[in-house]
């Protein structure tokens, strides 16, 4: 069997190539060169200092000697497949480690560094007259970013601040008239009493004076129907009892005069009353003065836009002259210096994540470096519930249309120069099965 073959092989060895040609339809072989036929040596180029002389041109020859051996159909048959062969092996090598990788991690191109980004608006309706901040700057807590126009909240505030000032005062004044009042009223009620009093004593002494003149009248009048006085003595003391019923008739209209002056003053002092009630109206009305110039000044405040907390600004929304309204942003601003990643998964992959799995984030701003983190939350709903923007990359203009869902990977150790939308790429591990 053995001698067959290499019989076999010496005739088509010995085979002419055009009979070769037609069996095997294909394009004439090169003719064979002999192996041992170096060209001639090429010229001398010269040498360096402390080579041998002719080294040069001795490496040159071996080169081109090694070409062509390069070049000779027998090295090329057995050349060209080891080279394709270690090609494959190097092109399969890599191929097989990422196919490795995804077998033991979810890997997400749809990810971004997310941080707590604050659209800073104003609480007032006005003209953006300055932004003191550009994209980029670092802000400190209350430090003023923006102003707006104040002059029509100034009036107000002058205004709010002059009828404050005016009930006030007519609340001052009113108290001082009613204490006044009151002080008045007082003494007038204790005069009067004191009359009254005075005028009942007199009273008192006229009844025992007119009974005194009665008991008299009798005494002479019994005297003289016994002859004993006479009756000009009777007479009088009838005038004299008569005069003391007419003083304590006197005495007793003084008094009721003195009680009805007490008890207009004391009707006086009830009506003190009601111009106490007007005082607590006009206790109200500066109350309602003092909120409405609170509210004023802070309008007047509002039109100061200052940093909620130290951070950065990340974009003015608002130009100086621009109009804006409550609740407007003017910009927007990164605050604090906590970051994390949030990368997107497809659904397919949710059951392979968990709470507390190991991370691996590169970004591109930093190529030779790999972070390590942590899976810290994993979203409850998918992007199909939310506004595209919320995703970087939106169902729209994914090559695939499923869902995904949002997970929120802590960075271990971040690295000075990251900040909110630089793009990531992370592969989480795969949960233990």
């Amino acid at each position: 069997m053995k001698t067959t073959k290499n019989r076999d092989r010496a005739r088509r060895r010995s085979s002419s190539p055009e009979k070769r040609r037609r069996s095997l339809k294909v394009l004439p072989a090169e003719p064979e060169p002999p192996l041992e036929a170096p060209e001639p040596a090429p010229p001398e180029i010269g040498s360096r200092p402390g080579t041998a002389p002719g080294a040069i041109p001795r490496l040159v020859e071996l080169a081109a000697e090694l070409r062509k051996q390069v070049q000779h159909p027998r090295v090329r048959r057995i050349l060209v497949p080891l080279l394709i062969g270690g090609a494959a092996l190097a092109l399969a090598a890599p191929i097989g480690l990422w196919a490795l990788y995804r077998y033991g991690y979810v890997i997400s191109r749809n990810a971004l560094v997310k941080g707590h980004i604050a659209d800073v608006g104003t609480r007032v309706d006005g003209a953006v007259s300055s932004v003191l901040v550009d994209a980029g700057d670092r802000v400190r807590a209350d430090q003023i970013v923006a102003r707006l126009d104040e002059r029509h909240l100034q009036a107000t505030v002058e205004r709010a601040r002059s009828k404050l000032e005016k009930a006030s005062l007519e609340l001052e004044v009113e108290g001082l008239a009613i204490a006044n009042e009151r002080r008045r009223l007082q003494s007038a009620v204790a005069e009067a009493s004191a009359r009254l009093a005075a005028a009942e004593a007199q009273v008192e002494a006229a009844r025992s004076r007119a009974d005194e003149a009665r008991r008299q009248h009798q005494l002479q009048k019994g005297l003289a129907e016994k002859g004993f006085i006479a009756n000009e003595q009777v007479r009088d003391t009838e005038s004299a009892s008569r005069t003391a019923d007419a003083l304590v008739a006197a005495a007793e209209a003084e008094r009721r005069a003195t009680e009805a002056v007490r008890h207009s003053t004391q009707v006086e002092s009830e009506g003190l009353a009601v111009r106490e009630e007007r005082v607590a109206v006009l206790d109200s009305e500066v109350a309602t003065f003092r909120a409405e110039l609170e509210a004023a000044e802070a309008d007047l405040e509002g039109t100061v836009i200052r940093a909620p907390g130290d951070g950065a600004v990340v974009r003015r929304i608002v130009q100086p002259g621009g109009s804006v309204v409550v609740g407007q942003p003017i910009i927007a601003l990164w605050i604090g210096e906590e970051l994390w990643v949030e990368a997107w998964i497809d659904e397919d992959d949710l059951s392979q994540v968990e709470v507390g799995n190991q991370a691996r984030v590169s970004l591109q701003t930093h190529p030779d470096r790999v972070f390590s983190g942590t899976v810290e939350s994993i979203g409850a709903s998918t992007d199909f519930e939310m506004p595209f923007t919320e995703v970087p990359q939106p169902r729209n203009e994914r090559m695939r249309g499923t869902p995904v869902v949002g997970v929120r990977v802590r960075l271990e150790e971040p690295a000075e120069g990251l900040f909110p939308g630089l793009s990531a790429v992370v592969a989480i591990r795969k949960k233990a099965r």
